[in-house]
């Protein structure tokens, strides 16, 4: 084993700090498309359930694409970005589902609940814009 010298440590920690600091920059896109999912939920979902589907599943159509357009050229994520994804992707699409049925089978046009059941949508995606941001 190579003992360092104090500078030559320092220098090290130093590069490391440097590293995890440009990283932390250059993916602070993640926090930024996260935080848009869960706008995008807040509207969308309530809006799927008392609107015109065709109409609704259009825009969406759309904003996904805007929003896939913008993450695309983005390679750098930070550590856990994949796993913080997938997890907060799999819990909204469980709870876009299952709302949705229940929804239009027991409360359509119901705007409380579709307004209630957007906020509880959108939670894994604002959950994983905090946990991106650190």
């Amino acid at each position: 084993m190579t003992d360092l010298s104090p500078g030559h440590a320092a220098a090290a920690l130093a590069g490391v700090d440097q590293a995890s600091a440009a990283v932390r920059q250059h993916s602070a896109w993640a926090v930024r498309a996260f935080t848009a999912y869960a706008i995008g939920t807040l509207i969308f979902f309530p809006a799927g359930g008392l609107l015109s589907a065709v109409v609704v599943n259009v825009a969406w159509a759309v904003f996904l694409l805007s929003l896939l357009a913008y993450a695309r050229p983005r390679r750098v994520v930070g550590r856990g970005f994949r796993r913080l994804y997938l997890t907060a992707a799999a819990i909204w699409t469980v709870l876009w589902v299952g709302l949705t049925v229940l929804g239009h089978a027991a409360f359509p046009g119901n705007v409380a609940y579709w307004l209630v059941a957007g906020v509880v949508v959108a939670v894994p995606m604002a959950v994983a814009a905090g946990r991106a941001r650190s």
